[in-house]
C-alpha cells in the first residue's frame, strides 16, 4: 500500500469523469493517457491495489465482469477484437494492478513475434516443455506460503 505521503496517479483516475467509462464500488475503467490506439482504455480496482494477490474475490469478479462489458462494446465501436493484457509488477508504470484493453487487429501472438524478430510458431519440445513446468512448479511451492507477496 501507498504512504499517505505517495500519491498513486491511478487512483486519483477514478475521479477524473472526462475519462471514466465505468465506475462501481469496487472497480472502474478509465481512458488512458497515453493510448497505444484509439480506444485504449485501463479496468482497474477502485481501491489501490499493487498486485492481483492483493484483490479481493469480489474485486476480481468486479474488474472481470467490467472487461467482459467493455469487450463487447469495444468490438462493436470498433468492428475488432479487443485485446486485454495485465500490467503487474516491474511491467507496469504504476504501483496499482489494472488491465489495458484496446481493438486491435493482431493476436498477441503476433504483436511479440514482430516485436522479437521471430516466427509466430514454434512448437516447443516435450523435454523444453518439461523443464518450464518444473521450474514454475517449484517455485509454486514457495509462492503457496505468500499469494499476495510480489518482490
Amino acid at each position: 500500500m501507498l504512504n499517505k505521503s505517495e500519491k498513486c496517479e491511478l487512483c486519483a483516475a477514478a475521479n477524473e469523469n472526462y475519462r471514466v467509462i465505468e465506475k462501481n464500488d469496487l472497480a472502474f475503467s478509465i481512458v488512458i493517457i497515453e493510448p497505444l490506439v484509439e480506444g485504449h482504455l485501463l479496468v482497474l480496482p477502485l481501491a489501490h491495489r499493487r498486485n492481483i494477490g492483493e484483490l479481493t474475490a469480489a474485486e476480481s469478479k468486479a474488474i472481470m465482469d467490467m472487461l467482459n462489458k467493455l469487450a463487447l462494446a469495444m468490438r462493436n465501436a470498433y468492428k475488432l477484437e479487443p485485446l486485454i493484457a495485465m500490467n503487474y509488477g516491474k511491467h507496469g508504470t504504476q504501483e496499482h494492478v489494472h488491465f489495458h484493453i484496446f481493438p486491435y487487429n493482431a493476436a498477441l501472438r503476433t504483436i511479440v513475434a514482430h516485436h522479437k524478430n521471430m516466427p509466430e510458431r514454434i512448437r516447443a519440445n516435450k523435454k523444453e516443455l518439461s523443464k518450464v513446468a518444473e521450474k514454475i512448479k517449484k517455485e509454486l511451492v514457495h509462492t503457496n506460503k505468500n499469494l499476495s507477496s510480489y518482490e
